[in-house]
């Protein structure tokens, strides 16, 4: 029996098998990874933001944030939680120094204000 070939085969269809399970994997995570990416740059320019109008203006109560929450299908809404009310003269600031941030990253371009577009899907930012 001539079996010549036959690894040859065998080989192309395990490395055809590998390719799919690859791309896969990668079509699911790219968006997952966008999406942690913009989450940990927003909480880190809102904190950053916090800290800078703490430090101008000692009568701020301590706030920290509490909660970055993404919501949504194929645009996605992030709201940034604290763990006190915050003053309607300082959501501006947050704001402009959370895209600030998302924006220092250079998969994402600002479309207005309070919205990025990323390579999968449109974000808005909110502060709460």
């Amino acid at each position: 029996m001539d079996i010549k070939g036959q690894i040859s085969i065998e080989f192309v269809l395990i490395l055809g098998f590998i390719l799919v399970v690859v791309l896969g994997v990668a079509s699911v995570a790219g968006p997952l990874i966008e999406e942690n990416s913009i989450t940990s740059a927003a909480r880190q320019g809102a904190s950053a933001s916090l800290y800078e109008i703490s430090s101008f203006n000692v009568t701020i109560n301590p706030t920290r944030i509490t909660r970055v929450i993404v919501t949504g299908t194929n645009d996605k809404t992030i709201r940034i939680e604290f763990s006190r009310p915050i003053a309607n003269n300082y959501k501006p600031i947050i704001l402009n120094q959370t895209m600030k941030s998302i924006l220092n990253q250079t998969e994402f371009t600002q479309i207005n204000n309070n919205t990025v577009q990323g390579s999968n899907r449109k974000y808005t930012i909110i502060i709460s």
